[in-house]
């Protein structure tokens, strides 16, 4: 009996020790081709090219694929090694089979528009995300510069671990001194034209978000920002300059971020937002609050950008406004976004309007022009003479004094 035991567990040790050995030695080959078929695929998927110089895999199952290049149009990826560590086990245990990833000497270059992205470390960690529940957590630490030519143009650092089920984060994340019109370069022409000017400073800090609750605080600066986009303005709109200071919490249900301070050339308000509904990946819901202190409504005119409201920045107002506004915005379909307003002006009173928007000019008949190019649509339209209303109508409703409906009629 002692002996058939022995026997057992001689033929169990071998077979197992046979089993490690035929997993070291055909593990390597499986990884090479799967790697290889992934690659293919990832050519097929996007419409890039990749091409290496050379792809090993160790015994001990770690990865390495030497001076990769990725085109694709305009932009080319150039990294000089990727080391990866395979763990195949653990695609049984329902985790990625992937842990460790370390790039080396990354560049993204935008071959129309001279720009690029340096990073010289990339590093992320993927052995902690469950594949099959969409659970776990994954690590990420990316550091690098912009440049425009050899021209340094900022710089970024992040270091996050990303929790899933819900999406929540920790660690931190800076942009410093990044260049606006060199990080949209980034996308090709089409946006380095619509933003060719300014800078932007970003720093996030969070805590451990594996508690029931984490809060979060960061700010966001852009300062002599310029946009140029017909749908906003026929020029350029310019200087933006925006501050935005802010915290909040992170809870297994919400990101809510507190009402904070917020700056846009000089007009202070305040802003506060909810991120409800966080199962997975991503919230569902948000809802952003602007709200506008008691500001003089000169004040407003004055620091918008004048591409921006055209004749009217020329207008001279007194009085006062204060009000809010409020977005919901449901994420899986962003198109169905409402908002709800309300301000309210206090004691205003119109001082000055150019002649090119004043309507009191207009006393007598005028001959109005409507036109459109596109459908060949064109309309002259006469305009009789004004009317002048019931001056006793006019102060008994209109909240004026006899000296203000005086000056209407001169």
């Amino acid at each position: 009996m002692k002996n058939r035991i022995k026997n057992i567990l001689l033929f169990s040790s071998v077979f197992l020790v046979a089993l490690f050995i035929a997993f070291v030695v055909l593990a390597p080959p499986i990884i090479h081709s799967t790697s290889k078929r992934l690659i293919h695929r990832l050519e097929e998927t996007y419409g890039i090219s990749i091409a290496y110089e050379s792809m090993d895999v160790s015994l001990s199952q770690n990865l390495f694929i030497r001076n990769i290049s990725i085109n694709k149009n305009e932009s080319v990826i150039s990294i000089e090694e990727i080391h990866a560590q395979i763990q195949p086990l653990h695609f049984f245990l329902g985790l990625l089979p992937l842990g460790e990833v370390q790039l080396n000497d990354v560049s993204y270059i935008r071959k129309d528009t001279g720009v690029s992205l340096h990073i010289p470390d990339f590093f992320i960690n993927a052995g902690r995300y469950h594949f099959r529940s969409n659970k776990g957590s994954i690590e990420i630490q990316v550091r690098g510069n912009l440049f425009d030519g050899t021209r340094a143009a900022g710089s970024i650092d992040i270091d996050h671990r990303i929790y899933l089920d819900p999406l929540t984060l920790s660690g931190t994340s800076r942009c410093q001194n990044v260049d606006l019109a060199v990080f949209a370069n980034l996308f090709g022409p089409v946006w380095g034209a619509r933003i060719p000017a300014g800078t932007m400073n970003w720093n996030y800090v969070t805590e451990s978000a594996k508690k029931q609750s984490s809060p979060f605080s960061g700010i966001l600066e852009i300062n002599q920002a310029e946009i140029v986009w017909e749908k906003i303005a026929t020029g350029p709109v310019s200087p933006i300059h925006f501050q935005w200071a802010f915290s909040g919490e992170n809870t297994r249900r919400n990101i809510q971020i507190a009402q904070s301070d917020a700056e846009l050339n000089g007009i202070q308000f305040e802003i506060a937002a909810n991120l409800q509904n966080v199962h997975g990946y991503l919230p569902e819901q948000a809802s952003i609050s602007l709200v506008l202190p008691e500001t003089p409504f000169q004040s407003i005119i004055s620091q918008l950008p004048e591409n921006i409201l055209g004749d009217l920045h020329h207008i001279l107002m007194y009085g006062s406004i204060h009000g809010k506004i409020e977005f919901n915005i449901p994420l899986p379909n962003i198109s169905q976004t409402s908002f709800e307003y309300q301000f309210e002006p206090q004691n205003l009173f119109l001082h000055y309007i150019p002649d090119s928007i004043n309507v009191f000019r207009l006393r007598g008949p005028f001959l109005h022009h409507i036109n459109d190019d596109e459908v060949d649509f064109e309309r002259v339209i006469r305009i009789g003479p004004m009317k002048e209303q019931n001056r006793d109508w006019l102060l008994q409703y209109s909240g004026l004094n006899e000296e203000e409906i005086e000056l209407l009629y001169t």
